[in-house]
């Protein structure tokens, strides 16, 4: 079998998304996002705890570097970030520094994404179908930028938009869920 080489540039690493690890969502007292209601009816599984990568990120990020990868995408949650529209939660956002500063003083190179499936419940139910949604999105991106700018210099704006639509507006299988809504999509 040839070995395989890779040119130096190549990025190794880990992808994430802080809905589905960092656990603190949809619960009392806790940030709440699009699929709080699913929740709360049994449509979709509670977050819960999930993996607990919000109170135990420093192990996990010790096992990306002992798997000697280069790179760690995260995701900053915009429901932790703003519970409520213009209202910033302060200790989420140094929280969220530190957590990229750990990821910085491993020798690991941070890629944020700032969507990632998940939205701020108190956008509604159908932000993306209205100019207000955009705005909102628009002023989240600036928010984030300026507060997390200075320790990270990759972004994702949106994970796989297109997966994000078709699911939820043609599977129907992300809040609202919407099915065969072609328009939308």
């Amino acid at each position: 079998m040839n070995e395989l080489s890779w040119p130096a540039s190549f990025q190794f690493g880990v992808a994430t998304a802080g809905f589905q690890i960092e656990g603190g969502y949809n619960g009392p007292d806790q940030p709440r996002n699009n699929w709080a209601d699913w929740e709360d009816s049994g449509r979709a599984a509670k977050s819960g705890t999930a993996n607990s990568f919000w109170t135990d990120y420093e192990r996990q990020l010790d096992l990306v570097v002992a798997m000697q990868l280069d790179s760690f995408r995260i995701s900053i949650e915009w429901s932790r970030v703003e519970p409520s529209p213009g209202t910033i939660d302060e200790a989420a956002v140094a929280h969220y520094r530190t957590i990229l500063q750990a990821i910085r003083d491993r020798g690991l190179r941070p890629l944020v994404t700032l969507h990632h499936f998940t939205n701020p419940a108190w956008l509604g139910t159908d932000p993306w179908l209205n100019d207000e949604g955009w705005r909102r999105l628009a002023d989240w991106y600036e928010l984030a930028v300026t507060r997390f700018g200075d320790l990270c210099n990759e972004w994702i704006t949106s994970n796989e938009i297109n997966i994000f639509a078709i699911n939820t507006y043609f599977h129907g299988i992300f809040p609202p869920g919407r099915k065969n809504d072609f328009e939308a999509t």
